[in-house]
């Protein structure tokens, strides 16, 4: 959000920084609510050169007061919400998690006006992270799932619908104060920005199966929830599993940019540097990334080292079956006359597509597709399944 075109922005004041990271010339007033004044007090002596001396800029106004009564209570109305307490485990704090929070998160936007809530994805699990998506997509009925490290994540909810002007988050980007902040953390381009867009505007109800328990003051199932979540020390995995930069024909932001300013190989670079400081995108994204690059400039020694490199430290799981898909037995026209090894061919030539798919790169399917499609006229016991892979291809193939 630092990028967007704003006039008032109220935080809940984190001590890391991210009170002005945003505020170019076009933000008028930051209104930051911090319950502890020990917190602001830390904020405003040690962590200065971080901030931006936040705490001492006329443009923001500092509140020691609770999240909650501070939005029952003030007449202002914002752009943007944004609103980033500690974990819900801790006690007390899943009260600015809860149903009642968030209706008065939307009664103090203004029209078109944006909530951003940060949620945990490290010590949870899946069960605990649905409880806080279906709470948040209860009031905002338009949720999006964005990516700020490799387990902080960000929703972000509006009560329209919500079209940006990429070109205007462009132009905040080349602003120098922002473009300074911004290249602390490798992002430098609009590709940069974009990749952090996990799940797009009307897909995050994907996150949270139908009948999820909503946590409200008065059933505050998150309270005890987290704090059993927090004890197994678990990862919710349905954010990754989900992360739509995985796949071809995204329908994030990053898949309507690509459409237009197809990956260069500077925009490469840039996602390199980006993955090599904050380890974002995914790491079998990031393969995808450099796969493509080796396309755009198959002699730069730069992706050759990478490639190299992950493959010693993380071997991606379609190593082997590249090798496998080469194998002479596989060649063989009498042996590909054999049904099951037809099969095994096929579901080797699946896994190593989707392996290596993603939005930015799309890998040669054409013997795959030949293959499901004879499968689907030799193997009618499997018919359905084959066709059904061979959709899958051709839908990522667009």
């Amino acid at each position: 959000m630092p990028l967007l075109d704003v006039q008032n922005l109220k935080v809940h004041f984190p001590v890391k920084g991210s009170a002005l990271s945003g505020t170019s010339s076009t933000v008028k007033a930051v209104d930051l609510v911090e319950i502890s004044p020990e917190v602001t007090e830390v904020a405003r002596e040690h962590f200065a050169p971080f901030n931006h001396d936040a705490l001492r800029n006329p443009r923001c106004h500092t509140h020691i007061e609770d999240a909650k009564t501070f939005l029952q209570t003030t007449p202002e109305s914002f752009d943007i919400i944004v609103t980033e307490p500690s974990n819900p485990w801790m006690a007390g704090v899943a009260a600015v998690f809860s149903q009642e929070y968030y209706r008065d998160c939307l009664a103090r936007l203004k029209p078109g006006g944006l909530c951003a809530q940060w949620i945990q994805a490290y010590e949870t699990d899946d069960e605990t992270f649905a409880t806080v998506v279906a709470t948040f997509g209860s009031v905002f009925p338009h949720v999006s799932l964005w990516q700020t490290s490799t387990s902080d994540l960000l929703l972000i909810g509006a009560a329209q619908p919500y079209r940006p002007d990429l070109q205007a988050m462009a132009r905040r980007l080349s602003e120098p104060a922002v473009a300074a902040d911004l290249g602390r953390i490798e992002i430098t381009r609009p590709v940069n920005v974009l990749a952090l867009q996990m799940v797009a505007f009307g897909d995050a109800f994907f996150l949270a199966p139908d009948g999820t328990t909503i946590h409200s003051d008065f059933h505050p199932v998150l309270e005890y929830r987290a704090q059993q979540a927090f004890f197994v020390r678990g990862m919710a995995m349905v954010p990754y599993r989900l992360n739509e930069v995985q796949r071809p024909r995204p329908r994030t932001l990053l898949g309507e940019h690509l459409a237009g300013a197809p990956l260069t190989a500077e925009d490469c670079r840039a996602l390199a540097r980006q993955f090599a400081k904050i380890g974002i995108p995914q790491l079998p994204i990031f393969r995808s990334v450099l796969r493509r690059w080796q396309e755009l400039q198959p002699n730069d020694p730069t992706v050759l080292r990478l490639l190299s490199t992950y493959a010693i430290q993380n071997p991606a799981p379609d190593g082997e079956v590249a090798s496998l898909v080469s194998h002479p037995s596989f060649s063989n026209e009498k042996q590909l006359g054999d049904l099951n090894l037809l099969r095994q061919l096929a579901d080797l030539l699946l896994l190593q597509h989707r392996t290596r798919r993603s939005a930015f790169h799309l890998p040669d399917s054409v013997r795959l597709e030949v293959f499901l499609g004879a499968l689907a006229g030799l193997d009618p016991d499997r018919q359905r399944m084959h066709r059904m892979r061979l959709a899958e291809v051709s839908w990522d193939r667009g």
